[in-house]
């Protein structure tokens, strides 16, 4: 029996192994344990008794399917329950950013999350909803909200000017070096009669013309000779522009006056107007209408110019000094210059030109202490010749050779003294006949910032020059660029035609910043006619004669640059917003503004 029973279980053990139901050997895997997952898990219908457990990995697809349950991974110790819209998840509070010390509390971007609560990264702040910079942010620059204006950006934490040599001064980047509002530093404003020049608020150039303009406080007034180089009428027309209310006046004087300088700088006490006749004689004006000296000029013989002759053919103030320079003819060096002081009465030793003719208009530098005469000539009327005079030795210079300006007829002389751009005008053609058609359209620059002088009988300088053409824009200014003026410390220049036919004028913007090296260049310009005016003495404009009725001035009540002219009759006077009408809207494709669209108060009409 019992070998049978052997037989039968070896029988049977071979039919199951045949089957497959018996294994040959045990299991490799035979009791091996299952390996463990670490899991959130959320219990159905109580999802706030979250908890961690560990199941085995055959049971986490039930649970992740089942329960919204999440796997976790290593250091994951906080766990949230997201049900719906995304899945839940197994964290840390301490450094998860979207569950930063709690379920949910998510950091904005760009910060972290460190120890449970949302910091921004090392050298950032929060701002807003945002981690940003607060040394480079230009809308965050050293605190939140800070933000740069345009033509600063954020450096170190502060809003900094981006153009060299500018300072941030109320919201805006000047150049302290020449700013008559930040002369220095921030909020140093120069009057209306200075002009900022190397920091330091100094007298301004001023030109002769055939009209000047005094500034006392707020006090603007006009002295507009009746006459001209080919004009007989006597007396000076005083005029209130700007301020207290004046009556119009005439100062009589006993011959005709061409042109007048007014200054009122320490130097000049309580202010004064000089003015010259046709024929030596010269007339002091104490504010407002005081004829308070008359004077005998030396000049030896007359001057010829294309508007006509003179003995005393113009005079300009220095303004650091109080003392007036007369421009005169001369038998035996064709022009000079002589100085007057009004307080005085007296005159001092003319300075001869070596045979050359004065400017139409003379300029006066106080800070450079020089004199500007272009045009001046051998021959009938205007030249090329541009001499500078030192003011102090009296010492001659004439332009270098061959002239920069040869060809050119130069006519009035103007500068820029902040920067030192000496600006001359061209008539209409060289030579000892003029006609307008058709009519040069230049003006002559002179870098007085990088001049040279050469000493001699005459001596010779030399600068960085340049001449500028304008046209076609400026073909409405009658015989060419020809009255000159500039605004002190605001580089806006007016320029005017003569002679009557068109009412045309310009406005040139010079460059505000100028190194010794700088070719000296108009940066925009503009073309206009005066409009007609409904006041009875205005009426349709025409242009005085020589020595050119324009003048410019800086105001002391809104410290805007304007042009000052008077018309050809002296019934009227054009005051004009120099900046205001650069902005008007120009023709397509020139400088010519459109008269359409010329903004309202542009133009002041003023009687006399």
């Amino acid at each position: 029996m019992q070998r049978w029973a052997r037989i039968n279980f070896i029988l049977v053990a071979v039919f199951l192994l045949t089957l497959g139901k018996l294994p040959l050997v045990p299991s490799l895997s035979e009791g091996a344990p299952e390996p463990k997952v670490t899991i959130c898990h959320f219990p159905p219908g109580n999802p706030a008794n979250v908890h961690q457990i560990t199941v085995g990995a055959s049971a986490v697809p039930a649970h992740l399917t089942n329960h919204g349950d999440a796997v976790c991974a290593a250091g994951a110790s906080d766990c949230c329950f997201q049900s719906g819209f995304s899945p839940s998840v197994c964290t840390s509070f301490v450094s998860d950013v979207n569950n930063c010390g709690s379920c949910g509390h998510a950091c904005i971007r760009g910060q972290l999350c460190s120890s449970g609560s949302c910091v921004c990264p090392t050298g950032t702040a929060l701002c807003g909803s945002a981690c940003v910079n607060e040394s480079t942010d230009n809308n965050n620059c050293g605190a939140c909200g800070n933000v740069c204006v345009t033509g600063t950006a954020c450096m170190s934490g502060s809003c900094q000017c981006t153009t060299p040599g500018t300072t941030l001064c109320a919201g805006a980047c000047v150049n302290e070096q020449n700013d008559v509002n930040n002369c220095g530093a921030c909020g140093t404003v120069c009057t209306a009669s200075q002009t900022c020049v190397g920091g330091t608020c100094s007298e301004s150039c001023l030109p002769s013309s055939s009209l000047s303009v005094l500034i006392q406080g707020t006090n603007v007034t006009a002295y507009v000779p009746r006459a001209s180089w080919s004009e007989s009428a006597t007396g000076v027309d005083v005029v209130r522009i700007e301020g207290a209310p004046l009556a119009p006046t005439t100062v009589l004087t006993t011959g005709p006056v061409n042109s007048c300088s007014s200054c009122s700088s320490a130097a000049c006490g309580a202010g004064v107007t000089v003015c010259t006749g046709n024929s030596n004689d010269v007339y002091v004006i104490t504010p407002p209408s005081t004829l308070s000296a008359s004077a005998t000029a030396h000049a030896t013989a007359a001057q010829s110019f294309s508007g006509g002759s003179c003995d005393t053919c113009g005079v300009a103030i220095d303004a650091a000094t109080g003392k007036a320079w007369i421009a005169e003819g001369s038998s035996s060096s064709a022009g000079q210059l002589e100085p007057y002081s009004p307080g005085s009465n007296t005159f001092g030793a003319p300075i001869g030109l070596f045979g050359v003719k004065t400017s139409e208009d003379i300029s006066v530098d106080p800070v450079r202490k020089l004199i500007l005469s272009a045009g001046g000539s051998t021959i009938l009327f205007e030249g090329a010749e541009f001499q500078i005079v030192n003011t102090t030795s009296g010492a001659v210079y004439n332009a270098p050779s061959p002239s920069p300006f040869a060809g050119l007829e130069l006519d009035a002389s103007a500068e820029d003294c902040s920067t030192g751009v000496a600006v001359a005008s061209v008539e209409s053609c060289a030579g000892s006949v003029c006609t307008p058609t058709p009519a040069i359209q230049k003006l002559a620059f002179v870098n007085l910032s990088g001049v040279t002088f050469t000493p001699g009988s005459p001596g010779t300088w030399s600068a960085p020059t340049n001449v500028q053409d304008f046209s076609p824009d400026f073909v409405n200014l009658n015989f060419g660029t020809n009255g000159l003026a500039v605004a002190p410390g605001s580089n806006l220049a007016v320029v005017a035609g003569e002679f009557g036919g068109s009412p045309g004028f310009g406005v040139v913007r010079l460059p505000a910043t100028v190194t010794p090296a700088t070719i000296p260049a108009a940066t925009d310009w503009v073309s206009a006619n005066v409009p007609p005016s409904v006041t009875p003495a205005c009426g349709v404009w025409q242009m005085g004669r020589d020595p050119h009725t324009v003048t410019a001035y800086r105001s002391p009540n809104d410290e805007k640059a304007y042009a000052l002219m008077t018309n050809a009759s002296r019934t009227c006077l054009v005051k004009i917003d120099m900046a205001l009408l650069l902005s008007a809207p120009r023709n397509p494709g020139t400088h010519t503004a459109n008269p359409a669209l010329i903004p309202a108060g542009t133009f002041t009409f003023v009687a006399e």
